[in-house]
């Protein structure tokens, strides 16, 4: 009875895409399918399993179904990149989530001084972290708004900035708007960090955190790019719901960045969004230290 329930596990699997997909298309719009939709990737394992399973067996129609699920759920990942296409950057910014309740500090303030960036936009950052990062990046601009809880924003800089300003959202959590004068023009910037999706009254806060923060991007007469920890992976339906009437792209890899000890295999949810005459000329992630989160690093350059 084993061996029979084994050899059929690449249907079961198939059964379990059919059911995803049916999920997907019909319950889109509920916040538990927006959790859901976060494991992806491991889905998309799931999914190459069966196919090689039903492969072995010689069953070429259970492998093809599967081996399709499995590009469903990862096509999201690469669809939404915005492609390498210039060499040189005139910016190279830092995105780290340093884990408020870290109390280990300069591991990653040292790989981001390390990284040699020339903006890094930090987030959970609380009074102690504020400390430690200017300590650590006495030349540079440091603009900050430390919280106790896990919505502290920092933007720390040696661009020239011309205005910035917090804006204190009906959410609770608060954005930074930032006007960099890079040598190629003004770059404005949106810090943001989101509400985890944990229920409705939280997705709907974290929709409309990212939607407001995307239109006044959206309305600049200036090359904009969103940077942050958006709670949110681009496999999400509310991904698609938001970003697609939107020039935005998402500059960076398609790998995981929460938790970090999940590396490539984590959720997908920090991310640096370019607008139109913005180019990505590179994106790496910098070695893990003893935040949650893995830290990327950009180059972008913008067009004339």
């Amino acid at each position: 009875m084993l061996g029979v329930s084994v050899t059929k596990v690449d249907k079961k699997i198939a059964l379990f895409g059919l059911a995803l997909a049916a999920v997907y298309y019909y319950l889109g719009s509920e916040w538990w399918v927006d959790v859901l939709s976060s494991f992806a990737v491991h889905f998309a394992l799931l999914f190459l399993a069966g196919a090689v399973v039903a492969l072995f067996h010689l069953r070429l129609l259970i492998a093809a179904l599967n081996l399709t699920f499995a590009v469903l759920a990862l096509s999201p990942l690469l669809l939404q990149q915005a492609p390498t296409t210039v060499r040189s950057a005139d910016v190279q910014f830092a995105l780290q989530n340093v884990h408020s309740q870290n109390i280990d500090h300069a591991p990653v303030l040292k790989a981001l001084k390390e990284s040699k960036a020339d903006v890094f936009g930090l987030l959970e950052v609380n009074e102690a972290w504020l400390k430690d990062i200017k300590q650590h990046f006495p030349k540079y601009k440091v603009i900050a708004r430390p919280r106790d809880d896990n919505f502290g924003l920092a933007l720390v800089t040696r661009i020239p900035v011309k205005s910035h300003r917090f804006i204190e959202s009906t959410q609770g959590v608060p954005s930074l708007e930032v006007l960099l004068m890079t040598e190629r023009g003004p770059l404005l910037l949106e810090l943001l960090h989101a509400p985890p999706p944990l229920g409705k009254k939280a997705w709907q806060r974290r929709n409309l955190l990212i939607r407001t923060a995307l239109k006044r991007a959206r309305g600049s007469r200036h090359p904009a790019l969103l940077l942050g920890d958006f709670n949110l992976t681009p496999t999400s339906p509310q991904w698609k719901a938001l970003f697609e009437s939107s020039d935005f792209k998402r500059a960076g890899l398609p790998f995981g960045t929460w938790p970090a000890l999940g590396g490539n295999f984590g959720i997908c949810i920090d991310h640096l969004l370019i607008s139109k005459r913005i180019e990505v000329s590179s994106a790496s992630t910098l070695p893990r230290t003893s935040s949650d989160h893995r830290a990327q690093l950009i180059g972008i350059r913008l067009t004339r």
